[in-house]
């Protein structure tokens, strides 16, 4: 059998399960890797992936993107704590001004 019949009895099979099918939407799915991989002369299970592998391979971008999530999580929370320790610090530069000021026009106001 040829390879474009080879894909022909693949479309046939998409057609005739239909999409309310178990097989039918994931071979519809595949069939554009199928056809690549035909076209390339390899075969579509070293070229495709399998529903196993699929899972596998999408686990390990979940992981990954949960970790980088985490990374970025704590470098936002480290950064926060330091403008927060930034704005305690001016505010109590800012209160200790504000004391001498008042003490200043106190005394200022004791002299009158």
């Amino acid at each position: 059998m040829k390879k474009n019949e080879e894909i022909q009895v693949i479309r046939d099979a998409i057609l005739r399960l239909g999409p309310g099918s178990y097989l039918g939407p994931w071979l519809a799915d595949q069939l554009p890797s199928i056809e690549s991989a035909l076209a390339s002369d390899y075969a579509p299970q070293a070229y495709a992936f399998s529903i196993a592998e699929a899972r596998i391979h999408c686990e390990k971008l979940i992981t990954q993107a949960r970790e980088e999530s985490d990374k970025i999580e704590a470098r936002a929370k480290a950064d926060a704590e330091k403008q927060r320790e930034a704005a305690c610090k001016f505010n109590e530069s800012i209160r200790a001004d504000l004391l001498r000021v008042i003490e200043s026009a106190r005394h200022q106001l004791t002299r009158l």
